[in-house]
């Protein structure tokens, strides 16, 4: 069972962009062309990303952040505080017993894939830097034993996006995010040479690679315009976008398996978010199947199957059959992820849920599982939970 005295760390967690990030925060001739918050006809709000103009009440949607108060959320003084101020974060955290959030964006999408509708390149890489210096040097900075971040990248410029790890690396930063499947977003795919170039920089600074699901311009949860209405031929409820999205990490595994970029570096690791782990047994064996008594395809070295196992790991939400295959999956390859705000989670009952499915589990699998595999990986020091009135 899961001790007493830990707290969990989740290394998936999101806060809501406030209004004035770019704006405040880009030089004043990109202010016209900045993502920005503008006012809608009957007092509502939307996002404006180059050509791009998203409601709030699309992007968020009222269940996501004001869980306590049922409002309409068609503007930024709607989304509750903890989505964007330290301070309220941190009591959001105390009140589920969660030692440490590692944020990703929400609105510019996850890896910030929004950012590539300003159409210049020079626009993206100034969003991401803003973005980057915003997170680390101000939201996490006040509150550095609980908050850390992953750093957005400027993908459409390979040499920026060098630079911008090596920055963020000395702002804090504790990890990149990177899309589950470029080629969507006009980008190479992970199977061409110029990734590794942005891999080993990734490398040199001693930051690990985490895959977001939905994270390349297709449907998500986080963008829910495009998505067709009941009126059209393609029309799918969003319970199915959002239920199909979790698949997108095993797009990535069946990617990143096959490519130089983990073939070739047996050391280097990769995050899947939001995917869960049961799944990977199956995965390993599929990919060994693809190239099984086809010698013209098959991998040089290393058999598919055994990269994935060695250097793909998971993240959970509730995951019941991962957790019971455990020794099968990997111990080490589980990390425990609360997705604060979003409807997925179970906040603020994150540690009490997760207790509940390591119940069965030893007290030090549990400990490994809720916390020790994420504070290795992100390079976090030992953290005391504070002791509570009464006890």
């Amino acid at each position: 069972m899961l001790p007493d005295d830990v707290w969990p760390v989740s290394v998936n967690d999101h806060f809501v962009e406030p209004a004035g990030l770019w704006l405040d925060r880009l030089p004043r001739r990109r202010a016209a062309d900045a993502p920005q918050v503008v006012e809608l006809d009957g007092g509502a709000q939307a996002w404006r990303f180059g050509p791009e103009l998203v409601p709030l009440s699309v992007v968020l949607g009222a269940p996501l952040f004001r869980r306590d108060v049922k409002v309409p959320v068609t503007r930024i003084d709607h989304i509750a505080p903890a989505a964007n101020e330290t301070g309220a974060r941190v009591a959001s955290m105390d009140r589920a017993k969660v030692a440490v959030h590692t944020l990703l964006p929400h609105i510019c999408g996850f890896t910030g894939e929004r950012l590539r509708q300003m159409g210049d390149p020079g626009l993206w890489a100034d969003c991401i830097r803003a973005y980057n210096d915003f997170v680390l040097g101000e939201f996490c900075a006040a509150a550095p034993d609980r908050l850390v971040a992953l750093a957005l990248l400027p993908l459409a410029d390979q040499t920026a996006t060098v630079a911008e790890i090596e920055r963020v690396a000395a702002l804090g930063a504790r990890g990149i995010s990177l899309p589950h499947d470029p080629g969507n977003l006009g980008l190479d795919s992970y199977h061409r040479p110029s990734w590794a170039r942005i891999f080993d920089a990734a490398d040199a600074a001693g930051l690990p690679v985490f895959i977001h699901i939905a994270s390349s311009g297709t449907s998500n949860a986080g963008s829910l315009a495009g998505w067709p209405s009941p009126d059209q031929p393609r029309y799918r409820p969003p319970e199915v976008q959002v239920a199909a999205a979790n698949l997108h990490v095993l797009e990535a595994a069946c990617d990143l398996a096959f490519s130089p970029l983990l073939t070739e570096r047996p050391n280097r690791r990769v995050v899947l978010l939001e995917g869960n782990l049961s799944w990977m047994p199956y995965l390993e064996e599929r990919l060994d199947f693809a190239t099984h008594g086809r010698p013209a395809i098959a991998p040089k070295g290393r058999p598919a199957g055994q990269v994935m196992h060695d250097q793909i790991l998971g993240a959970f939400i509730s995951d019941p059959h991962g957790i019971r295959d455990r020794h099968l999956i990997g111990l080490d390859r589980f990390f425990w992820m609360g997705d604060y705000p979003h409807p997925d989670g179970f906040w603020p009952d994150d540690r009490s849920r997760l207790a509940a499915e390591l119940s069965a589990v030893p007290n030090e699998e549990a400990r490994q599982i809720a916390e020790g595999n994420a504070r290795k990986l992100l390079k976090l020091a030992a953290w005391t939970p504070p002791v509570e009135s009464g006890s």
